[in-house]
């Protein structure tokens, strides 16, 4: 949700308002009223429980996990069939512990704002920064970013499969704090392309390569993001009114490939969805969805983990509904 008034505004963020988890908001500024193109904001996020899908939350210390950060829109430039959008973000995260962690019955992080994360003797560390272009020509649409974080620090990091990786990221954040010796620099560019064609089709793929820069060695990151959608939509095809989409979001992708083992296109670090809808009348669609979701045990509730003990076991869903539009 969201609103802007004069040089003013706010966006309101959750996700879940019967059982809320993730909440945020970001408050933006135009400063310069005779330039709206110039746009200053402030953003917060919050994981209120991101341990709370461990069978043993308090081995975390059942902690809440905040990003927070600044983002710059510098230029806008929107004529005809050309538009593109210059940014800057910097941000940076805190976990507050509400308990002190027991993480393998010997690391113990005391209760508390653990704010050494972001400081260290006067240095700040663990921030990212991105900044780049984003556009269309025509049809096609486009995104440039460079992608630069320190330490543990991963920007973005409520994405698509947060919740499948959330706990490996605390089990690091954890270690990092008992031992902080993870100080190397992570880069990449992040590169997205597709084409739009209106009322008719849409196509996208974005890529994330990153690279580690650590004690003056320069190597491959396996913390890639891979993503690829397809959207038909209504009135394709005058004669055969079906249509939808499907997407494909997916992390470690080079990890898999160059792992030895064979390329894995479904597993925890894997986002997948698709779905046809047939219009039954003017207002009324039949659809039919597929996607992949977190195995949860119905008779306790708790996520069930995989083979490697950390992250959740994924098992497919096949959703029939009905949708009443106007």
């Amino acid at each position: 949700a969201g609103f802007v008034l004069g040089v003013f505004g706010m966006e309101l963020v959750g996700d879940n308002l019967a059982d809320p988890s993730i909440v945020g908001g970001r408050l933006l500024v135009n400063p310069i009223k005779a330039y709206d193109a110039f746009q200053i904001s402030l953003t917060g996020i919050v994981d209120m429980f991101p341990a709370r899908s461990s069978a043993a939350p308090d081995d975390y210390g059942d902690p809440w996990l905040l990003a927070f950060g600044m983002d710059l829109e510098l230029l806008k430039i929107n004529k005809d069939n050309f538009k593109m959008m210059l940014f800057g973000d910097f941000s940076t995260m805190l976990p507050v512990f509400r308990t002190d962690t027991n993480l393998d019955g010997s690391i113990v992080i005391p209760a508390g704002a653990a704010t050494d994360i972001f400081v260290d003797n006067g240095t700040f560390k663990n921030y990212g920064i991105v900044a780049g272009l984003r556009g269309s020509i025509f049809a096609f649409n486009w995104a440039a970013e460079f992608r630069m974080s320190t330490g543990i620090y991963k920007p973005s990091i409520f994405n698509a499969v947060y919740d499948r990786s959330k706990l490996n990221y605390l089990d690091e954040m954890i270690r990092y704090l008992d031992n902080p010796t993870l100080n190397g620099t992570t880069m990449g560019i992040y590169g997205e392309g597709g084409f739009e064609i209106k009322d008719k089709v849409s196509f996208t793929l974005g890529y994330f390569w990153p690279w580690e820069y650590t004690s003056g060695a320069l190597s491959l990151s396996s913390d890639d993001h891979f993503k690829a959608s397809l959207v038909l939509m209504k009135g394709l095809i005058p004669k055969f009114p079906i249509y939808g989409s499907i997407s494909y979001e997916r992390t470690h992708l080079i990890e898999t490939i160059a792992g030895g083992s064979g390329f894995t296109a479904f597993d925890a670090n894997t986002i997948i969805s698709g779905e046809l809808a047939y219009p039954l009348a003017q207002t009324l669609d039949l659809v039919i969805g597929v996607s992949t979701a977190i195995k949860v045990d119905p008779a306790t509730g708790n996520v069930v983990p995989a083979a490697d003990g950390i992250t959740p076991a994924v098992v497919p869903v096949i959703n029939i509904e009905t949708r009443i539009h106007f």
